[in-house]
Parts: structure tokens; sequence; C-alpha cells
């Protein structure tokens, strides 16, 4: 079986900021290990380094409903001062700790980053939409290689 972690970002008490924090945590299934950050840090890099697989959980004004989008390969890795992409994240692991990993964003449409505690009816749907989704994609990418 593949190694398989979840990292959910976002903040809760942002609106829909908090869609990936609140869909790993509701994310049930065996085949998969969780992560939850309210920011990118590279302490990031030592969690999921001995991973196959790792998928990055946030939310997205670009997208209507969702998208699960591969990391592509970078020469190089930008600025690692002020503030860190996922790309950044996954480029240090690949780099310094697991080569071989491979690395998803999975991007929810949100709409809603007030202060409060609660998602959007929007970001309610794409949310059991991507998780359907995802699903499928864990049960495809984890059987015995």
């Amino acid at each position: 079986m593949k190694k398989i972690v979840l990292v959910g970002i976002g903040n809760d008490l942002r609106g829909d900021d908090g869609i990936g924090v609140l869909f790993v945590k509701n994310f049930k299934s065996p085949k998969v290990d969780k992560i939850i950050t309210n920011f990118l840090d590279l302490d990031i890099a030592e969690k999921i380094k001995n991973y196959e697989i790792v998928i990055f959980v946030d939310a997205s004004v670009k997208e209507k409903y969702f998208c699960l989008r591969e990391i592509q390969e970078s020469g190089n890795l930008s600025s690692l001062s002020h503030h860190l992409s996922i790309e950044n994240v996954f480029h240090f692991t690949k780099k310094f700790y697991n080569p071989y990993i491979r690395g998803y964003v999975l991007e929810i449409g949100a709409v809603n980053f007030g202060f409060e505690n609660s998602l959007s009816k929007i970001a309610k749907k794409n949310m059991v939409k991507a998780k359907n989704f995802l699903r499928t994609f864990i049960d495809n990418n984890s059987s015995s290689s």
C-alpha cells in the first residue's frame, strides 16, 4: 500500500479559508494520514518526507468547484524567506528529503473569507464534490505497486 498524507491548510475562523482544515479533519479513510496547519512552514517538509504521495488541500478563489493538480517539477527553489507556497514546501521536501515523493494540490472553490467560523453554502457543496472525487483518486493510488 502506498503511503498517502493529506495536508489541510487554512484558518477556520476566516470562513471558507478554513475549508482545507475542515476537509482533512472530516475525511474518513484508513488509507491516509492527516496533517492540519493554519499556515505553511518548512516543518511540514519534515512531517511529509516519508510519504509516497502528499495531497495539500486548500481554499481557492480561482476554482468554481474544485481541482486536483499535480505539482510540477521545478529546477529551483524560489525565496523561502517570507511567504511559502505549497510548491515551495513540496520542492524543498523533494530536494532535501525524498526525491521520489509525488505531490498534488486539491483546490476547493471558496467565496467567503470574512471573520466567521462556518463555510458558505457554495464551499460546503464544493467540499462534498471534492471528497467524492478524492476517495476515488486515493483508491486508485493506494493499491500495491
